[in-house]
């Protein structure tokens, strides 16, 4: 039996009203509608994912309200912590929201310290044994807000993100999660405390019962759906531009983004000597021949697979020689609409979702750097996030019409004296 909840409406009262499908009938039209789509797509986004995925919870776009009122560093968090854990990213900006306005209320336990039930961050975890709140967040003292991963010990939901509540598993531990992968689990930091949120939610059964889950977050195990999991749902509406759902995809917990990425062995391939490569989407010369590293070839082919139907075109070797990874065959343009003009709309959302995707993946791809919307982020440094740069002058000089991804190696160059010596 298949539960497909679609975002609560409200009836002429008032009252939230959850759609549910039920029926075998239904679930093999779900299925057979499914396969038939995987069969038209095949080779485009989601190509990569792992074999028997279940349908994702869709992720909307911006509303005014989320782009005014969420900053922007929480945002990038709930959008791609929704990706990951199969949560729609409004979902988990609606509890930020009831719990600390995104980080901004004055009061006790937010930004340091604990509230009255021994709860802290912006998502407001449980960090004292004696509180009340249920959202544990970390062992082996529950007091400790901010631990080296290695520090952690004792029984973790992350240890088996299938675990649910009443499934007869018992208690899962505590939620604590390193969002950011900067080494720590730190309460007060969005991208963990997020994460958190996220496991408490699934844990509670989030994809089978939305509103209950939410209520649990404020409540404890056992309540209905309540005054919290309504307001947390009025501001998830609000946030998100379009319709939402949420499904359940409990047997399929990490296939929320492609990955992981195809065999890419960056450690034997990041020194390699520049080489010829077949570049797919190379502007002007589709299947075009450029000479770049193996990573920069390999990596390229496993990005491109993902979000081939979503790239208007790419870039890679050019010349004159500037110094940086272009000239070296180590970056690749991936432009996001033709080309001079802002990406907006769906256009945006694509560089947002290719963007989030490498990041999540850049160990694996062998990335340095990715620049997209006049911000640079650095692999090496993930925990320090997105950091702006100086104005360039138009959209495609300051990134706002392509997402430019780097990769590591050495200094080599395919131009000599501004004369391009490899192919084009």
């Amino acid at each position: 039996m298949l539960r497909l909840f679609v975002r609560p409406v409200r009836n002429d009262r008032g009252e939230a009203v959850t759609l549910t499908v039920v029926g075998v009938i239904v679930v093999f039209v779900l299925l057979l509608t499914l396969v038939l789509m995987l069969s038209l797509v095949a080779g485009g986004r989601g190509s990569g994912a792992a074999a028997g995925c279940a349908p994702r919870s869709s992720q909307p776009g911006l509303s005014g309200d989320a782009e005014n009122g969420i900053p922007e560093d929480y945002l990038e968090a709930y959008r791609q912590i929704g990706r990951e854990h199969n949560i729609p990213w409004n979902v988990l900006a609606g509890v930020g929201k009831q719990e600390s306005d995104h980080g901004r209320t004055p009061s006790s336990g937010v930004s340091s310290g604990t509230n009255d039930a021994g709860a802290a961050g912006p998502m407001q975890h449980g960090v004292l044994n004696d509180g009340a709140a249920a959202n544990a967040w970390s062992k082996p003292v529950r007091g400790d807000r901010r631990l080296d991963v290695d520090d952690l010990s004792g029984a973790s939901f992350w240890d088996d993100p299938s675990r649910r509540h009443g499934d007869g598993s018992g208690w899962p531990g505590y939620f604590a999660a390193d969002g950011n992968d900067d080494g720590f689990v730190d309460v007060y930091d969005i991208w963990d405390a997020a994460t958190g949120t996220a496991g408490y939610l699934l844990w509670m059964g989030f994809e089978e019962n939305p509103e209950a889950a939410l209520q649990s977050y404020h409540d404890g195990p056992g309540n209905s759906p309540g005054w919290y999991s309504d307001s947390v749902m009025r501001w998830a509406e609000s946030y998100a531009d379009g319709e939402f759902e949420v499904v359940d995809g409990s047997g399929a917990q990490n296939c929320a983004l492609p990955g992981p990425p195809g065999d890419v062995d960056v450690e034997k391939m990041k020194d390699g000597e520049l080489e010829e490569c077949t570049v797919p989407g190379l502007f002007g010369k589709q299947g075009g021949v450029q000479m770049l590293t193996p990573l920069t070839c390999a990596a390229h082919a496993v990005i491109y697979a993902e979000f081939e139907d979503v790239v208007h075109n790419v870039h890679a070797q050019r010349c004159p020689d500037d110094g940086y990874e272009h000239p070296r065959g180590r970056a690749v343009d991936y432009m996001i609409n033709g080309g001079g003009v802002v990406a907006t709309g769906q256009d945006e959302r694509n560089g947002d979702d290719l963007a989030a995707w490498v990041q999540q993946h850049a160990a694996d791809l062998g990335v340095y750097y990715i620049i997209w919307k006049q911000r640079i982020w650095y692999a090496a440094t993930p925990g320090s996030g997105w950091s702006g740069m100086s104005d360039r002058g138009g959209a495609t000089a300051n990134h706002y019409d392509h997402v430019h991804v780097s990769f590591i190696g050495s200094n080599q160059t395919t131009c000599n004296d501004g004369i391009n010596v490899g192919r084009t």
